[in-house]
């Protein structure tokens, strides 16, 4: 019986004895996990940051390039103010079409303005339908623009007329780079709403074009 217990006494030990010997190779081994695994995140991040680095010279020493191509083929060049994005280099109604909805606001921007408007852009206030707002004087005009290569239909009409009204404004202007539809042209003749439309782009574009060719 006591044989049996001393036994038993001695396998406990060993077991505690194991137990511990692990805990202490445990204690030795994770910093050191620890600290690899770190390491090894810190080097990923320094090779991202190197990449970005590397494509940010590239890009530096191509956007020179790229500039010098646009300025040499430019016939129309307009600046647009404020936070709007500017349009880019045209190259008369084909620049015009090739413009994003954002560019071919601040063309319509730069124009009004050019004509003695103070114009906001509403693209940050949930625009209700209207893009712009151009005020001079007593005349507050609520202006959609529509860049499209579709002709539009009366629904960009019957935007421009609702936002004319929540903004109070004095009338509506829709502006497209395309044509109406006969549907939308009727409906329109029935509001305060003008349709500035492709051929009229046009006649805006004129007066830029002689300008820049003079110079």
């Amino acid at each position: 019986m006591r044989a049996t217990q001393a036994k038993a006494i001695r396998i406990l030990i060993t077991l505690s004895v194991i137990g511990i010997i692990a805990v202490v190779l445990l204690a030795i081994a994770l910093p050191s996990f620890i600290k690899a695994r770190n390491t090894s995140a810190q080097q990923a991040c320094i090779n991202n940051l190197r990449q970005i680095d590397a494509g940010k010279e590239q890009w530096a020493r191509m956007e020179p390039e790229q500039s010098a191509t646009v300025v040499e083929s430019e016939t129309l060049v307009v600046v647009a103010g404020g936070d709007e994005p500017p349009p880019p280099v045209l190259s008369g109604m084909a620049g015009v079409d090739a413009m994003s909805g954002a560019a071919f606001e601040s063309l319509a921007k730069t124009y009004l303005e050019g004509r003695g408007y103070q114009v906001s852009n509403m693209r940050a206030s949930n625009d209700y339908g209207v893009d712009l707002i151009a005020n001079k004087g007593a005349e507050r005009i609520a202006v959609q623009c529509k860049r499209s290569k579709n002709p539009i239909s009366r629904k960009a009409i019957s935007d421009a007329v609702a936002g004319m009204k929540y903004y109070k404004c004095t009338r509506a202007m829709v502006v497209t780079n395309n044509r109406f539809t006969e549907d939308a042209r009727e409906f329109a003749r029935g509001t305060d709403c003008e349709l500035v439309d492709r051929t009229v782009l046009e006649q805006w574009l004129k007066p830029a074009e002689s300008k820049t060719q003079s110079e």
